[in-house]
């Protein structure tokens, strides 16, 4: 492969693509990350360079300019053309306040499909910069609302909708909660969890392939459920808004909404049903029938609280990998023994260490994972 001296556009692209691009950026990233106010975030080309080695062992880079999506202090997230693979070496072009362009060097630590040709590249630096010495322009000086934190807002939120993506939204912008999230993809899986789980909060879309948000209310409401039901939609027809409120929609949020005003909404209607702020009860396994099993459990608790001690030194010594595999230990074991909460608070670990490459940004989730692990009880063995 030649070297390309020059740098070309990462996407390779039309202009209708490219406009297609720049509207998933202002729709679907725009939610997740809030380019107008957060600090950490951007919406801005920048230059970055690939090293690849060719057949006969040269490295060779290629050189691109791709959508950059979010700058952090140990890294930046790019949206690509291609998936490059983990570790491959790469360079990112940054203008300092000066105007002065700096090479920050590091390599790729994930890439994962977004739409079609386009991949989120995550790339970790070798050194943190000073976020402050960046694209002051377009970064601005304001805090970053993905850094908020309301662990008061606690309860079982079952949100329903049939699309991966704005889960994915969802699960982000409420990870630094202290909600919990059950997922359903139609009316027929809502009503079924409704029956089988106690839930203190309903989030629905209103148009699914099989049924309507409305159905998923009313169903509820059939069910006996008496608890706050919102709605997040595109819809903007005024009869069917109205439609939504007579079905028992305590507030209606248009799409894209703010993920401020969703956590202000489900704050407000939790605390008005009297949900409780702190849960410091045990929390046994779904799977303990007594017996043998009660002596399977009480051994995977008693493990788990040697990979808690573990995971404390991991924590004071900064080793964000074996952070990373106890969490996933948490994530892959946790239901598997009847303890669905590990599970669900391993995953909010694995997510925000995936999404801020660090430690000291993710602690309020590791600490609610150890919250978590320490509640698990063998029930008779308090």
């Amino acid at each position: 492969m030649p070297e390309i001296a020059d740098y070309k556009r990462s996407t390779n692209l039309s202009a209708a693509d490219r406009g297609r691009v720049t509207n998933l950026l202002q729709t679907r990233f725009k939610e997740v990350f809030d380019f107008k106010t957060a600090s950490r975030s951007i919406f801005a080309e920048v230059k970055v360079v690939a090293a690849d080695k060719a057949d006969d062992g040269k490295v060779i880079e290629r050189r691109f300019l791709a959508y950059a999506v979010m700058l952090v202090a140990n890294g930046i997230r790019v949206l690509h053309g291609e998936p490059l693979p983990p570790g491959t070496p790469m360079t990112v072009m940054l203008d300092d306040r000066s105007g002065q362009e700096r090479a920050i060097t590091g390599s790729v630590f994930e890439a994962r499909v977004v739409d079609q040709r386009l991949f989120m590249v995550s790339v970790r630096f070798a050194k943190r910069v000073e976020l402050q010495e960046y694209l002051p322009a377009l970064i601005g000086n304001s805090s970053d609302p993905s850094g908020d934190t309301d662990l008061d807002i606690t309860g079982t939120v079952l949100f329903v909708e049939d699309q991966p993506m704005e889960q994915d939204l969802v699960k982000l912008h409420l990870r630094r909660t202290g909600i919990r999230l059950r997922f359903a993809a139609n009316p027929a899986e809502a009503e079924t969890i409704l029956k089988s789980e106690a839930i203190d909060m309903i989030v629905t879309d209103l148009t699914f392939e099989k049924g309507t948000g409305e159905d998923v209310m009313r169903a509820a409401r059939e069910a006996g459920f008496r608890g706050p039901m919102l709605v997040l939609t595109t819809e903007t027809q005024p009869q069917r808004l109205a439609k939504a409120r007579s079905a028992g929609a305590c507030e209606v949020l248009r799409k894209p909404y703010k993920p401020q005003e969703l956590r202000h909404v489900m704050k407000r209607e939790l605390r008005a049903q009297g949900t409780p702020a702190i849960k410091d009860e045990p929390i046994y396994s779904t799977m303990d029938n007594g017996g043998e099993m009660s002596k399977v459990v009480a051994e995977y608790i008693r493990r788990i609280q040697e990979k808690v001690a573990e995971l404390q030194q991991s924590v004071a010594d900064g080793n964000l990998h074996t952070v990373q595999q106890i969490a996933t230990t948490f994530k892959a074991t946790g239901v598997g023994y009847g303890f669905e909460d590990l599970t669900t608070s391993a995953d909010r670990v694995i997510t925000g260490l995936a999404s801020s490459y660090s430690i000291e940004e993710t602690m309020t989730e590791i600490n609610r994972m150890v919250h978590t692990a320490r509640r698990l009880k063998v029930r008779g063995r308090e």
